[in-house]
């Protein structure tokens, strides 16, 4: 699920922010988080991520911590 017109997504009750590379994590998570109406903006690099994290808020922040030392940087941008 990319990126949304969140106007047309209406039956989302609220946002998860997904960091990953891994397109089959992506799909899963994706997919698992629809379920329970919540609507998923993902990542596949830091960079992008905390910039959204600045900009948006979101009931979750799902880090995959194969991205190394670089997933502390996101949990440390988030508040």
């Amino acid at each position: 699920m990319h990126d949304m017109n969140l106007a047309a997504s209406s039956a989302f009750v609220g946002r998860v922010l997904l960091v990953s590379d891994d397109a089959t994590a992506i799909e899963q998570v994706s997919e698992s988080m629809q379920r329970f109406a919540l609507y998923v903006d993902h990542c596949t690099d830091v960079s992008s991520a905390v910039e959204r994290l600045k900009r948006s808020k979101f009931e979750a922040v799902i880090v995959d911590f194969r991205l190394g030392r670089h997933a502390d940087t996101v949990l440390q941008e988030t508040r």
